[in-house]
């Protein structure tokens, strides 16, 4: 059997946690999750010591509420994780994608998350009732986003 891929979580609330469920309940992958709120992690059995080195894919799921505080943030734990997709599933303002592909050596698409938050249950349940929108910044990160999203 081929090796699973590897998935990363950053950020385990109202957006990263359904989606580390979808991920992990397909069976396709070895899903990893952090938080900076470790309770979210140890919820679901996590631990920072348990992370990968490198990740094959990265989905980025915190708050977005300065541009350039969320780019550094994400161009940090790009170069940590050194993902070779890199996916922004939260609301960013324009140009925050091809920035954060100019910080960091990554195939780099955003694709964001429609849905109501009333509970995880419910946002998990609106993340596969809709088709998932993704802008790429070339067509290479847009295939790649584009087959991992085929989940």
């Amino acid at each position: 059997m081929k090796n699973k891929r590897t998935v990363l979580l950053i950020g385990l609330g109202e957006i990263g946690r359904p989606i580390f469920e979808i991920l992990q309940e397909c069976g396709r992958f070895t899903v990893y999750g952090l938080d900076l709120d470790e309770t979210k992690m140890h919820v679901l059995g996590l631990t920072k010591e348990g992370l990968p080195r490198t990740v094959d894919v990265m989905h980025v799921c915190i708050p977005c509420v300065s541009k350039g505080k969320f780019v550094e943030i994400v161009t940090d734990y790009a170069k940590k994780f050194r993902p070779k997709l890199l996916i922004i599933d939260s609301t960013v303002p324009p140009t925050t994608t091809s920035e954060i592909h100019r910080n960091c050596n990554s195939l780099v698409a955003h694709s964001p998350v429609y849905g109501t938050h009333k509970n995880l249950e419910y946002m998990k349940w609106e993340m596969k009732r809709w088709t998932k929108i993704i802008g790429a910044v070339n067509a290479e990160s847009a295939k790649a986003a584009s087959r991992h999203s085929g989940t």
